[in-house]
């Protein structure tokens, strides 16, 4: 149990530097009140220093004072999952981020925090999984030095170490100044990459190794066509659950009046969710999430169908 939280909070140093440079290069997004940041920091506190009920407790009190979806909800989310005592919990809540709240500043770390989990366990196509999806999905996120990294460490041992040196010269041709801890683990890393040699443009070449007018011996690494992507799971656009069908059919004729198809369906016992489009791939998902949330309709979250 310890050990999950030590994982989780081992990496806030690094993330903390990620988002400092963060507020130099990022447009500022809704900020979370001074009270409820103190209070998370405080909660952090608490487990850091071995009262980690009392940490938690604290952190849920939050969560349960605030509306889903709200700013200080999904920081909450955040911090519920960094504290979190087992990995599953955790991992659910981090899921939940990346997944349902894809443009908030968290999504980010949620990702590199999955991908690390994953990496921890030996989970080494799931990680890069992850941290995959951090890259295209948030090119402009501080961190994405440290997923070409941690994607890099994922594959240098295994049958596509020629991707892993790729990802690795990716992660260095992105570092800042600062990151001489993260600089030096891609340095150590990027020793397996011996037999591969890796152009500025991110590209892999056979290193040379024979003299002139001398047939060239194979690279110690030889180059492999990069396997497709997986096809990922399937996610639908809601634009909030509402307790009576009236509520959600007033919503539906907001998010219609703004342009966008939608549909009233159950989600569970007494409660009508608004579905807006069919189910579909993640990233088009997240891009309709960001046409309704710029047409200023509420409500809206990434729901995974498988």
């Amino acid at each position: 149990m310890r050990l999950i939280a030590g994982l989780l909070l081992g990496a806030l140093s690094a993330v903390a530097a990620g988002r400092a440079a963060a507020a130099q290069t990022v447009a500022p997004t809704v900020a979370v009140p001074r009270a409820a940041d103190a209070a998370f920091a405080r909660a952090r506190t608490l487990v850091t220093e071995g009262n980690g009920a009392a940490g938690r407790a604290l952190v849920d009190s939050l969560l349960q004072a605030h509306p889903a979806g709200s700013p200080v909800w999904v920081e909450g989310l955040w911090w519920r999952a960094v504290l979190a005592e087992q990995a599953a919990s955790a991992e659910r809540d981090l899921l939940r981020l990346a997944v349902e709240h894809p443009v908030s500043p968290r999504a980010p770390e949620a990702l590199m925090r999955l991908g690390q989990l994953e990496l921890a366990r030996g989970a080494r196509d799931a990680a890069v999984r992850h941290f995959e999806r951090l890259i295209s999905d948030h090119p402009d996120s501080p961190l994405v030095a440290a997923a070409y990294a941690g994607k890099g460490r994922a594959l240098i041992e295994g049958p596509r170490g020629a991707e892993g040196c790729v990802a690795l010269a990716a992660a260095r041709s992105r570092l800042t100044v600062a990151q001489v801890e993260l600089r030096n683990q891609i340095e150590f890393a990027a020793q397996r990459c011996s037999g591969v040699e890796i152009s500025d443009a991110h590209g892999a070449v056979p290193a040379p190794t024979a003299a002139a007018g001398r047939e060239p011996s194979a690279p110690a690494v030889p180059p492999r066509t990069a396997p497709a992507a997986p096809a990922g799971p399937r996610v639908i656009v809601a634009a909030g659950t509402y307790p009576t069908r009236a509520k959600a059919a007033a919503q539906l004729r907001r998010v219609e009046a703004a342009g966008f198809e939608a549909r009233v369906g159950l989600a569970g016992p007494g409660k009508y969710r608004v579905f807006v489009g069919e189910p579909m791939p993640r990233a088009e998902a997240s891009a309709l999430q960001r046409r309704l949330v710029a047409k200023r309709v509420t409500g809206v979250t990434l729901l995974v169908t498988r």
